[in-house]
């Protein structure tokens, strides 16, 4: 029997794991952040599986600088040609980004204000659709691609209410430190992203570097294909 598999992307988590892979590792490239992820998440379908949807889960960036303005346009790029590509099957769910401003408590005497940003709502998002899910009998089974702990008491609901479902822990790659008790969870069914074998995987899975529709056209971002 066919068993509907649907993956939750924590964007921001995976992002941030990918963009430390490649600063330290030489066979890790920039453009494996122009990823497919329908593609990529295909790679990890067992035979009986049947993708019913990739969910995304991040927030646009505030662009009130150049490197908010910069991280925005690559971003609305990324999510643009995964939409062109893979249609419904590619779906973002959108928090936001919550502006800080903090006076440093230091000696110096100009006190400048820092100013920092929180992504919100992301874990709550990602658990609220997974037990959603789990009730509107969706899939059969979740594969989560996060190394986040706020998200162990949804896991542990769904382990105890619907326990015919199915999770699996994809570790991003560099996230596998100081989330003992989540790789504890679901230690049977936990795999990590940051070695060879599934390097390879980022390789087979990235977007065309053009990418167009009626309307738009999406190109990979320059400093990603150097």
């Amino acid at each position: 029997m066919s068993k509907r598999a649907i993956f939750y992307f924590d964007a921001s988590n995976f992002r941030k794991g990918l963009e430390e892979k490649i600063r330290y590792s030489p066979k890790w490239e920039r453009k494996y952040q122009w990823l497919d992820f329908v593609k990529f998440s295909e790679t990890f379908l067992d035979k009986d599986d049947h993708l019913i949807a990739v969910k995304f889960f991040t927030a646009r960036y505030i662009p009130d600088n150049e490197y908010g303005r910069r991280k925005r346009k690559n971003q609305k790029a990324l999510i643009g040609a995964n939409q062109v590509i893979n249609k419904s099957l590619f779906k973002p769910v959108y928090g936001y980004y919550k502006r800080r401003t903090t006076i440093p408590n230091c000696k110096q005497k100009c006190k400048e204000p820092l100013i920092s940003y929180e992504e919100k709502m992301t874990d709550i998002s990602i658990s609220a659709e997974m037990i959603g899910d789990c009730i509107k009998n969706s899939c059969d089974k979740l594969v989560l691609l996060s190394g986040d702990n706020d998200l162990i008491p949804s896991i542990n609901l769904i382990q105890k209410k619907y326990s015919d479902k199915k999770i699996k822990l994809y570790l991003p790659p560099r996230r596998g430190n100081n989330v003992d008790k989540l790789k504890h969870l679901l230690r049977n069914d936990l795999k990590y992203l940051d070695n060879e074998g599934n390097r390879k995987r980022f390789d087979r899975s990235l977007l065309p570097f053009v990418v167009k529709d009626q309307s738009n056209t999406y190109k990979i971002p320059s400093y990603w294909n150097k």
